[in-house]
């Protein structure tokens, strides 16, 4: 079963919003710095893998071979040419 902790600050009751802002940068780049585990390649905080897959997948992503064919059989079908074809998913 999934568990989740939720900690809701408002960072206004803590005093001056932007202090708190500026603080929460300050660890967040503490945590960043750390030395790194042995078995352990980089740090990340949150939001952080989510930008990592976005930027790759903005290159593009790879499709099986079974599910290319699919797409080309499902495109023949609804009547779009070879050509065209290839020039949507190239020579996948």
């Amino acid at each position: 079963m999934n568990n989740m902790l939720s900690v809701v600050i408002d960072p206004a009751a803590t005093g001056d919003t932007e202090t708190f802002y500026d603080e929460i940068e300050l660890f967040r780049d503490f945590v960043l710095e750390s030395r790194l585990r042995s078995d352990c390649d980089e740090i990340l905080v949150p939001g952080q893998p989510e930008e990592i897959a976005r930027a790759e997948r903005a290159n593009g992503f790879d499709v099986d071979p079974v599910t290319v064919d699919q797409l080309r059989t499902s495109a023949r079908r609804a009547g779009i040419t070879d050509e065209a074809i290839g020039a949507l998913i190239g020579n996948a």
